[in-house]
């Protein structure tokens, strides 16, 4: 079987490398191939990935929106968040979920990041933030707050810019500030008053803006532990099965370990 992963930059993901260990730790021969897409090109080339017989496709930033205009059905959930990052097959039927949902509960759990009655501030509003708008909501955040610089997106929250004080429990990052290769970057730089701090980036494997959390006593977690958890998430729904939580821990660990040598 074959799988893929389309977006628009993607030499920063480790997509490639989650889902072939997760092939060696099942002991399947299937092959995930990594396929960039222009903005300008996005229609054409996508209805030629359509026509390559994958078994499944995962979606990342700048597409998570813009790919739901072109599948069948969506699963209720994802309806919901507003996004989809998996495409499953079924029956000639392009269905779309969203898996990034499940990988944020799995990484507040693992990580003891508690959501429920604390005041949660999320950085950005595009496709991944809805998600961890989803998720907080589901576990009882006391407030959310939105920080963007495009206030005329319609949000179902308060809504601050950049240049307000930011102020809360919880910080998440949904932005890709800070992502490499632009590391010198935070998108904000004052994390005093949070007592944890998310960055669902996961390379560099600390961002400049876990750095200043930690100094300021914060609990940091950064994305790749949702990376795996949802990447898992995809697979249990392309093979119709599921998999012991096992092996988001064995995959974690290893992935972990090669970055932090690298």
């Amino acid at each position: 079987m074959k799988y893929a992963l389309i977006g628009e930059k993607l030499s920063h993901s480790l997509s490639k490398v989650l889902h072939n260990e997760f092939f060696s730790v099942i002991n399947e021969k299937s092959t995930y191939d990594m396929i960039e897409i222009e903005k300008d090109n996005f229609d054409c080339v996508f209805k030629d990935v359509l026509k390559k017989g994958y078994t499944g496709i995962n979606v990342t930033i700048p597409y998570k929106f813009k790919v739901m205009d072109y599948l069948d059905k969506i699963d209720d959930a994802a309806k919901k968040i507003g996004a989809v990052n998996t495409i499953c097959f079924e029956d000639g039927v392009k269905k779309g979920y969203n898996t990034d949902f499940y990988g944020l509960i799995a990484t507040y759990e693992r990580f003891n990041v508690k959501i429920k009655d604390k005041d949660v501030v999320i950085l950005g509003t595009g496709g991944a933030s809805k998600a961890v708008e989803k998720s907080v909501e589901h576990l009882g955040a006391k407030s959310i707050t939105y920080v963007s610089r495009d206030k005329s997106k319609k949000l179902n929250y308060k809504v601050i810019d950049y240049l307000d004080k930011i102020t809360g429990d919880v910080l998440i990052n949904s932005t890709p500030v800070g992502m490499y290769p632009k590391m010198d970057l935070a998108p904000v730089c004052d994390t005093s008053s949070f007592s944890d701090v998310v960055d669902l980036i996961y390379n560099p494997y600390e961002t400049l803006l876990l750095k200043n959390a930690k100094k300021s006593g914060a609990n940091t977690v950064n994305g790749l532990y949702m990376l795996v958890a949802q990447g898992i998430c995809s697979q249990q729904l392309w093979h119709k099965k599921e998999f012991d939580k096992s092996i988001i821990d064995k995959i974690y660990e290893k992935i972990k370990d090669e970055i932090k040598v690298n």
